[in-house]
C-alpha cells in the first residue's frame, strides 16, 4: 500500500514553501500541502476531497475546535495552542 503524507494548514498559498521547510526541517515527510483559500475552513474541504478520492484519513491533528469540523477521519488528536510553532 502506498502512503501519502499530506498536511492541511490554514496558511495561505504564498506561505507554501516556508510551511514545507518548517515541516521538513524537523524530519516530517511532506508529499503534499493543502492550503487555505480565502474565507473558508481548510480542513473540512481538504478532508472531504481526500475521502472522495478514496484516501483514508487516519489522523486529524489540530489545536482548534474547528480543526475537527466535518469528520472524514478515523482518529482526532487535540493539541494545546502552540503559538504557530511546529517544533
Amino acid at each position: 500500500m502506498n502512503r501519502v503524507t499530506t498536511f492541511v494548514t490554514l496558511r495561505d498559498e504564498p506561505d507554501r514553501e516556508a510551511t514545507r521547510s518548517q515541516l521538513t526541517e524537523p524530519g516530517y515527510a511532506v508529499d503534499e500541502l493543502c492550503m487555505r483559500t480565502t474565507g473558508e475552513q481548510t480542513k473540512p474541504r481538504c478532508r472531504e476531497t481526500f475521502a472522495a478520492d478514496g484516501y483514508t484519513i487516519t489522523a486529524n491533528i489540530g489545536n482548534n475546535e474547528t480543526d475537527f469540523d466535518g469528520g472524514d477521519y478515523e482518529k482526532a488528536y487535540r493539541l494545546p495552542n502552540y503559538d504557530g510553532r511546529l517544533d
